[in-house]
Order: C-alpha cells, then sequence, then structure tokens
C-alpha cells in the first residue's frame, strides 16, 4: 500500500483513500511530517481559517487532549486522523479529490450511490450511512452531503467521503465496562449538540464511545441512567435520538428555518451572508454545475448556478462564517478555455 498521498487514489470503504489506509502508524509517513508544519492546540486557536490558508500539510496535536493527531493537507481537501496509539482510523476527502467511491467522485450527485446502495440520513452528524436489507448500519465508510429526512431523493453533491474504522478509536480512561460515563452534555458543556465540535477532537473522541458504551447496557441499566441524568432542555430528545435514531427537537426547529429562508436572490442581489438562507439557497435553490468550472479571479470553496444558470461561489471566510457571492468574472472550464454565463 501506498504511503504518499494519491489524490486520484480509489476510495475503499473502511480500508483506504488518497493513498493512507486504515491502521498504518504515524511514523509510516515522517517524509511527510518533514513538510508539515507542526501545531500544539491552544485556546482561541482558529482551525478554520489555518485550513483555509494552508495549501500543504500542517500536523494539529493536542486538539483532543493528549489523545491523538491530525494531519490537514491542502486547504482541507485531506484530513487523516490518529489515535492515541499513532494508528489512523478515520480519513476525510472534500472537494479537489479526484478518486472515487464505486465511480462516484465528490461533486457527482449522491443519487448515484442511491442507485446501489440504501443510504440514511443521520442529521444528528449530517452524514449518509449505507445500510444493508435488514437495516443494519454498514461500518467503514460515510457520504458527506446535504440531506433531508422528508425527502430522500433529494439530487444532492457528494461533499465529501469518510472512510473510517471507529473501533479503533477510543477516549483514554473510560472502559467499555465501567458503568459511570458522564452523558456528552455533562463532560463537555461548552459544546451545543448541533455543533461541529461533536465531529472533531475531544467531543468526537468522547460522543462515539460514549454511544457505544450506551449501547452496550442493559435495558433496565438505561433506564436507570436516564433517571439520573435527566436531558436538559437544549438536549431534549437525545437518548429517543440515540436509542431510536428519532428526530429531536432542534432538528426539526433547524429544518424550519431553513425553509422559511428559502428565498432566491432579489435582482441585483449579489451577495448573500444570512447562514439559515445560504443553508436553504443550497438545498432547495442552487445546482451543481453540468461542467467543470473554475473562477479565475477570485478564491471560492465550492461553486454553484442558479436556474438561469449565473454562478455563486461559496467563501469561508477566516473567522469561520460564510458568504455566497454571485461570480462575474472570468471562468475557465476543463481545457482551459473560457466558460461564458449562463451556462446552459
Amino acid at each position: 500500500m501506498s504511503r504518499n498521498l494519491d489524490l486520484n487514489a480509489e476510495i475503499v470503504a473502511g480500508e483506504s483513500a488518497a493513498g493512507f489506509y486504515i491502521g498504518m502508524k504515524l511514523h509510516e509517513i515522517d517524509h511527510l511530517l518533514k513538510e508539515a508544519e507542526v501545531i500544539e492546540y491552544f485556546q482561541g486557536f482558529n482551525l478554520v481559517k489555518k485550513i483555509n490558508e494552508t495549501t500543504e500539510y500542517f500536523l494539529l496535536k493536542g486538539f483532543s487532549g493528549d489523545l491523538g493527531a491530525s494531519l490537514y493537507y491542502g486547504n482541507g481537501i485531506l484530513r487523516l486522523e490518529f489515535n492515541s496509539s499513532s494508528e489512523l482510523y478515520c480519513i476525510y476527502v472534500y472537494r479537489g479529490y479526484l478518486g472515487n467511491y464505486k465511480n462516484v467522485k465528490i461533486g457527482e450527485s449522491l443519487n448515484r450511490l442511491r442507485e446501489n446502495e440504501t443510504l440514511q440520513y443521520d442529521e444528528g452528524d449530517d452524514m449518509h450511512y449505507r445500510v444493508s436489507q435488514d437495516g443494519e448500519y454498514i461500518p467503514g465508510l460515510a457520504i458527506i452531503a446535504l440531506g433531508d429526512e422528508e425527502d430522500s431523493s433529494n439530487d444532492d453533491p457528494v461533499e465529501g467521503y469518510c472512510i473510517h474504522d471507529w473501533s479503533m478509536n477510543s477516549v483514554e480512561g473510560y472502559c467499555m465496562h465501567d458503568r459511570s460515563m458522564n452523558p456528552v452534555w455533562v463532560e463537555f458543556p461548552d459544546i451545543p449538540w448541533s455543533s461541529i465540535g461533536w465531529r472533531m477532537g475531544a467531543g468526537e473522541d468522547y460522543w462515539v464511545e460514549w454511544r457505544s458504551w450506551y449501547n452496550d447496557l442493559t435495558g433496565a441499566e438505561k433506564l436507570s441512567y436516564k433517571d439520573k441524568w435527566r436531558e436538559p432542555e437544549p438536549w431534549q430528545g437525545f437518548f429517543e435520538f440515540v436509542e431510536n435514531g428519532t428526530t429531536p427537537p432542534w432538528i426539526g426547529k433547524r429544518r424550519d428555518e431553513i425553509k422559511a429562508a428559502a428565498i432566491p436572490p432579489n435582482e441585483g442581489e449579489t451577495e448573500i451572508t444570512s447562514p439559515r438562507r445560504i443553508q436553504a439557497l443550497i438545498r432547495y435553490y442552487f445546482k451543481y454545475p453540468p461542467i467543470v468550472i473554475r473562477a479565475r479571479d477570485e478564491d471560492f470553496d465550492s461553486l454553484y448556478c442558479d436556474p438561469i444558470g449565473f454562478v455563486w461561489g461559496v467563501q469561508v471566510l477566516p473567522e469561520g462564517n460564510v458568504k455566497v457571492k454571485k461570480y462575474s468574472g472570468y471562468l475557465i472550464g476543463e481545457d482551459n478555455l473560457e466558460i461564458k454565463q449562463p451556462i446552459p
């Protein structure tokens, strides 16, 4: 197996992507780490800004206490997560990655994957998971794309893939047979349920271990635990979500807010900064361009087309906010020739 970056490598669920494989040791890529900036996490560190401004490698340590390290590459195209034993347990690939999973590349329709596999959207972590004919979760892969629990046929593009083996990641100091694990909101009171903090760093580590531990309890033990730890207001519906997959109230509220914000751009409107409206436009209004294009004059994290065919770009700002801007500059196609707007 290659130990060098390969942005064209095929994605193999539970095994490999980008030239790296699940289970490999951090020291096996020492030749890449020599090129990497090493950062010890500190309070106030702006991870989003660092990702956006770094085109090469950087290694982040201490984001999960002393539980491992994260290696980032190419403005967030690639992220490798190593556990406390320096073993690779999770590979994230995003826009800019050229490899495919079952012939479906990032940026292509999620419905192409649905032709061969049953997918279930988990609004708790905003990812799609593969399920068997018996409705059982198939481990090893998650698909990052917009979801809608009311319409599983939404023709949204794949935004990324998460190749993983969660069993390799554990939280030091906790045991699967320890019956005294605190609820996630007690252990990390500063991370809201809807936060991405449950998908990276110490929050993700604890969430995965706690959920596995809780599911291993007997029915009587679960009742006793829930009686001891009553859900606070922001976490109403948490246990129902964990046990049965029931959509929690905050997700329904978020869905209603997004739908209410689904207002198409006005004539002459060229910039949008409202987070909910941006989510609504990407989900219900914009479409992924029918051809490969890139903007020559500005940097965008992703490009979309409105129904007429004019191009809008999404920019993640250094402070972490998001902006959508109508792009009127020079567009370049796959053959490096100019593309005129509107795109048919």
